[in-house]
């Protein structure tokens, strides 16, 4: 069985006033190696795909806090790799994100050929 430590990351400095999400680094280690990965959305995830990019083979895997609390288990390594948490805490298969996406790619594709309609006494709506 796979254990991985999970603790937040301690944020200081000016990241810990510019609303930045707090990050998670998970920790493990398997044959004599030290894995880590620092992630705001499923850092035992990106930990998962480094221990299977590295060889280790599908196993139990259980993350615990640095207190050694138990938090999550799961039945297979390989599994949890191949998973991934959007912004909206949905697990989905695992897509490397793009190196760049402009922030506006896409915006306004819900009202786009919908004309505004007016409310009834003449005033504009949203």
């Amino acid at each position: 069985m796979i254990v991985i430590t999970e603790v937040p990351e301690r944020v200081t400095g000016s990241r810990a006033t510019s609303g930045s999400a707090q990050r998670d680094i998970a920790t493990t280690e398997w044959m004599g190696q030290q894995f880590r990965a620092v992630s705001g959305n499923g850092a035992c995830m990106a930990l998962a795909r480094q221990l299977v990019e590295a060889g280790c083979p599908d196993q139990e895997w259980m993350t615990q806090t640095a207190a050694g609390k138990p938090s999550l288990k799961g039945p297979s390594l390989h599994r949890l790799a191949q998973l991934t948490i959007t912004g909206g805490l949905v697990r989905r298969n695992y897509a490397p994100i793009p190196a760049f996406r402009p922030l506006w790619a896409g915006a306004g594709r819900r009202r786009a050929g919908r004309p505004h309609q007016p409310y009834r006494d003449g005033r504009r709506g949203l």
